[in-house]
């Protein structure tokens, strides 16, 4: 098999609930322990479940905890030791940290924090920074525009701040992807109906934001569901969203330089992510250290499934290697990760948007020995670490 070749699928768990849909899953907390968290509109849920080297998923959670008060946007990220903080939405936005034991059974609320309240928000990623601060991007209360915030979060949990803020009063940002690009740079992705665009800052370790610069990726609007951003080797980073005016999703390739500055758009496709195969990207990881292969998963209202796409080290876009159908039917949330060596697992919000968690094998470029270094893709894999995108 040839790298990106997609193997069938090994272990699917319908878990149950109707109505709830999977937002992110959690690259493998402790060992064989995943952490899940979901929603339904109103409620949301935490959970954890065993998936083991090979892909077999077990027969049910393992331990669930409930938070009521939400709508429909949350993610999770790890604080230290067996702390996490749940970030999510509720006419304010309000972080809970939570304990999770190593055997995934049992999940202890620590503390809550609202950062603001007012307004509806439909967009939030969370990434840490150093030490104890994190940088949060979402919509701002009641003008929808957007907003980049830096909180505290002790290591116990137990101690919650704001730290800084910084908002833009350009376009409505319904929704944003926040990733590093170098020390202390960082790239906002934001699409809305109008534009996809990327605005570069300073994030210091303390917390302190600058605004760098913005560059229109895109005068063709996106949609409210997301965009996804991955470096694909030195300044180069391929950026994949859904296009809102027509039946395809764009992958485009742009220099976004380490001083913030951006390059002219390399390359771009529009037949990678179509209406009849899932148009909206929702999550892309690389398939092993130096590879050109990249993993996408992609559903829209008719059906879900993953795609293998050559993109290389200098933003030229190739063929697509190989896909798997997963469901035809509604599939939102496709996210996946890879769990050990060619496995990789893919949560989503299946049809009448159950939760689903499957697994299946590709085949990997191997890592390297341990102690080598780090090569191009290991950037996006430390961020999916982080927030399980």
């Amino acid at each position: 098999m040839a790298t990106g070749d997609i193997g069938a699928q090994i272990d699917l768990l319908t878990p149950g609930g109707s109505g709830y849909s999977i937002t992110y899953g959690y690259d493998a907390a402790y060992g064989d322990v995943h952490i899940v968290v979901y929603h339904n509109g109103v409620t949301y849920k935490v959970s954890t479940v065993s998936i083991d080297s090979a892909g077999n998923i077990g027969a049910a959670w393992l331990a669930t905890l409930s938070i009521t008060g939400g709508n429909f946007t949350l993610g999770i990220t790890h604080i230290s030791g067996t702390v996490w903080a749940v970030v999510y939405t509720a006419i304010q936005i309000k972080i809970k940290t939570i304990d999770i034991s190593l055997d995934g059974l049992t999940i202890t609320e620590l503390a809550d924090f609202d950062t603001e309240t007012g307004g509806f928000l439909r967009s939030l990623h969370i990434l840490h920074i150093s030490g104890t601060i994190y940088a949060m991007v979402n919509e701002a209360p009641t003008t929808l525009k957007l907003r980049v915030r830096t909180v505290s979060i002790s290591n116990d949990g137990l101690t919650i701040s704001n730290v800084a803020l910084d908002d833009d009063a350009g376009a409505i940002s319904p929704a944003v992807e926040l990733n590093k690009i170098s020390g202390s740079t960082y790239v906002v992705a934001r699409t809305n109906t109008a534009s996809t665009r990327l605005r570069t800052y300073t994030i210091s370790d303390a917390g302190a934001i600058t605004f760098l610069q913005e560059t229109e990726l895109d005068t063709t609007g996106g949609v409210a569901f997301g965009v996804r951003g991955v470096n694909v080797g030195g300044s180069i980073w391929a950026f994949s969203y859904a296009i809102a005016a027509g039946t395809s999703g764009r992958l485009r390739t742009i220099p976004v330089n380490a001083d913030g500055s951006f390059g002219a758009v390399v390359d771009t496709d529009d037949t990678l992510f179509t209406n009849a195969n899932g148009r909206t990207p929702w999550s892309v990881t690389p398939v092993g250290f130096g590879s050109d292969v990249y993993l996408y998963g992609q559903g829209n209202n008719s059906n879900a499934r993953v795609r293998t796409v050559h993109i290389a080290a200098d933003g030229t876009i190739g063929v697509s290697q190989d896909t798997l159908l997963l469901e035809t039917a509604t599939a939102n949330y496709v996210r996946v990760y890879r769990r050990a060596g060619n496995i990789y697992v893919c949560f989503h919000a299946g049809a009448t948007v159950q939760a689903r968690i499957r697994s299946f094998d590709t085949e990997t470029l191997a890592d390297p020995a341990p102690g080598g270094a780090l090569m191009r893709g290991s950037l996006h894999r430390i961020w999916t670490k982080q927030l399980g995108g």
